[in-house]
């Protein structure tokens, strides 16, 4: 069976990677169709592999519109990794035309994703300059004409309308799109399932909880949760800062300048304690920031050496992100950065993790982490981890959507034998 994963670039490949193996083990052929060409990836091949993965950029098709693609390549079931933007409903249209099931498979804890405050909206603009050419070429008038040609109603048009507008002012909608919808969805954990169907248009029968892969990603074993132990080495004095590039969203910092001396104020005020940071960037983050924030003495964690700086650490301070949910997942005390400029910050599940506290300065640091210890309970505080960690072992989490995605096709089958 043919299975087409659809993005508009190749740098969410690994999200389809992880799930070649368990893929091919139950007959399912995944490929990877990006828009790279249309100015997200420019100057990648028309065809090639990426770690055993067949890709194809849109230009491969010389021409060929969305729906004379999924006519050609007639796929089984088409997977999204996310469904909002313009190219991504289009094509969820046309496979709707033609009868292709579609999966929407979270790549993250959606509800980190959503909740970013644009407190800077000229430098937003600023940073969407880049992408007005490619929209005007490329991605608004190929929805205009997916709307035409699988006859949108007056209620699409409209929304087409008050979505560019929001994407303009950096507003979400509060209702998700009909066409972003696909037939069904895959989220990491119990607690994206509320979110879902709150926000994304969602039903409770669509959906199936999968597992967290950021879990494996990092290394986070399941004989690992929850035994994170205050370090008894004088010398572990670190801490953890897990980053969510809020520079790159256009919110928050007026400047790389200010993000820099952000983190570096948390490491000067860490150093006159006899402390020391440990910066965990998201993967975003530009290397220009990383070298400029190593440059200040501030070392730098990686994906791979992540879990092994919290362990050794004495607490982890966080912005909102699916990383952020790691330090939780270990056991460990969870600071949440709301000085300054971050205070508006909305941290949603982490924010019900028992040993988690909000750090408004600096200055409040040893103050929240006695008072976090004192109300420290370690039962409370493994019945959230079990509720949170997602279905173990994480490792499983491509067999799980292998096996809601034969379900999809197994049920899309029996209705088309119905009509």
């Amino acid at each position: 069976m043919k299975v087409i994963g659809f993005d508009g670039w190749t740098v969410g490949s690994h999200n389809y990677r992880r799930l070649q193996q368990a893929f091919a083990a139950k007959h399912l052929k995944l490929s990877l169709l990006h828009l790279g060409s249309w100015g997200n990836e420019t100057g990648r091949p028309l065809e090639e592999l990426i770690d055993n993965l067949p890709v194809r950029d849109i230009s491969y098709y010389r021409g060929s519109g969305f729906r004379e693609i999924i006519s050609r390549e007639r796929p089984d079931v088409v997977i999204f990794l996310s469904t909002d933007a313009f190219a991504h409903r289009a094509f969820n249209r046309y496979c709707r035309e033609a009868g292709v099931p579609t999966l929407h498979l979270f790549h993250g804890l959606q509800q980190f994703m959503e909740t970013i405050p644009v407190e800077n909206p000229l430098r937003s603009l600023f940073l969407l300059r880049g992408h007005l050419a490619k929209q005007l070429r490329h991605f608004l008038p190929n929805y205009f004409y997916a709307l035409l040609q699988t006859g949108a109603s007056l209620a699409d048009w409209r929304r087409f309308v008050v979505d560019i507008v929001g994407r303009i002012l950096r507003r979400r909608p509060q209702c998700a799109a009909p066409d972003s919808v696909a037939d069904a969805l895959c989220t990491y954990i119990d607690a994206d399932v509320d979110y879902a169907i709150k926000n994304s248009g969602y039903e409770l029968p669509q959906i199936t909880v999968v597992g967290n892969p950021d879990l494996a990603s990092f290394g986070l074993t399941q004989d690992l949760v929850d035994t994170w132990m205050p370090p008894t080495s004088s010398e572990c004095n670190t801490f953890v800062y897990v980053e969510t590039n809020l520079l790159g969203y256009g919110s928050i910092y007026r400047s790389p300048q200010e993000f820099v001396a952000h983190v570096e104020s948390i490491h000067r005020t860490l150093l006159a304690g006899d402390c020391r940071l440990i910066f965990k960037p998201h993967p975003s983050t530009s290397a220009k920031i990383l070298e400029q924030i190593e440059r200040k003495g501030i070392e730098i964690c990686n994906t791979q050496s992540f879990v092994k700086c919290l362990l050794g650490s004495l607490a982890s301070i966080v912005e909102p992100s699916t990383a952020a949910l790691i330090p939780a997942l270990l056991g460990m005390p969870l600071l949440m950065a709301s000085m300054g400029r971050l205070s508006r910050l909305e941290f949603g599940l982490l924010a019900s993790y028992p040993r988690a506290r909000y750090l408004h300065s600096m200055l409040e640091l040893r103050h929240v982490l006695a008072e976090e210890k004192s109300a420290f309970d370690p039962n409370l505080t493994h019945r959230w981890i079990l509720e949170n960690s997602g279905p173990l072992p994480a490792h499983m989490m491509p067999d799980r959507v292998a096996d809601a995605l034969l379900a999809l096709i197994l049920m899309s089958r029996e209705r088309h034998v119905q009509r």
